[in-house]
């Protein structure tokens, strides 16, 4: 087996930043060692950058510069849209939602993303690319702790738009790459254990509150992202 480059494309999911003064390992990270221990010989690059949505994304696949990392890529991993959506969001707290920015940003990703995925191909038609659903970082408004009420009806409101998120990369897949299920896979913290795997329900300061992952949330995408490749690609990397 010669050597994996794994380039790690997306937001900063990718990268692990929690917020202005914190990281943590992001899955990328995780994965990359993963995948070592499992026998790959990888050599990871992350181009991935905090705040970026489709439309960055789909403007850098524009730049010589980074279409010449596509090209040399034997896996890839793409985490994007959740900025299409949080940019809406009120900060600090994300305890409002605009419903107009949200809106936009939705129909941003709808219009976005099947360029995106053209393009990768375009650049690179056999690596082998993992994309991930958007979770929703909000617990039901059932199971908020004291302190959050105002979230009450967020985590609803942002699953109408996340299903059509969501529901384009599910549904445009036809075989260009393999999709895991993050939203799914948090949904399960969302009656009150949400805190455990995103910060929004963390101890820390309020104004640090944020949707991003925490670094157990990182290491079960991590785990998340692994099991696609063993089980759906690990024959096609062996090959490699």
């Amino acid at each position: 087996m010669k050597d994996i480059l794994y380039l790690a494309l997306g937001d900063s999911i990718a990268t692990g930043t929690l917020h202005n003064f914190a990281r943590v390992t992001s899955y990328t990270g995780y994965l990359n060692h993963t995948l070592r221990k499992r026998g790959y010989r990888t050599r990871m690059v992350s181009l991935a950058q905090d705040g970026d949505t489709t439309h960055e994304l789909l403007y850098k696949l524009g730049q010589t510069w980074f279409q010449s990392w596509v090209r040399r890529a034997d896996l890839i991993t793409l985490s994007i849209g959740g900025n299409n959506l949080m940019r809406a969001a009120s900060i600090p707290g994300f305890t409002s939602v605009c419903v107009p920015k949200a809106e936009a940003g939705v129909c941003a990703f709808c219009s976005d993303w099947e360029k995106i995925i053209e393009q990768l191909r375009a650049l690179n038609p056999d690596c082998a690319l993992i994309t991930m659903t958007v979770y929703n970082p909000y617990n039901h408004t059932q199971n908020l702790g004291s302190g959050y009420r105002a979230d009450c009806g967020l985590r609803e409101l942002t699953e109408r738009h996340l299903s059509k998120i969501n529901g384009v990369i599910e549904s445009q897949c036809r075989g260009r790459y393999r999709v895991a299920d993050i939203h799914t896979l948090f949904d399960r913290f969302s009656h009150g254990e949400m805190g455990r795997v995103a910060s929004l329900y963390s101890s820390g300061l309020y104004i640090l509150r944020n949707p991003h992952p925490t670094s157990y949330g990182h290491w079960l995408i991590s785990r998340a992202h692994a099991d696609v490749i063993e089980e759906q690609l690990g024959r096609e990397l062996a090959t490699l």
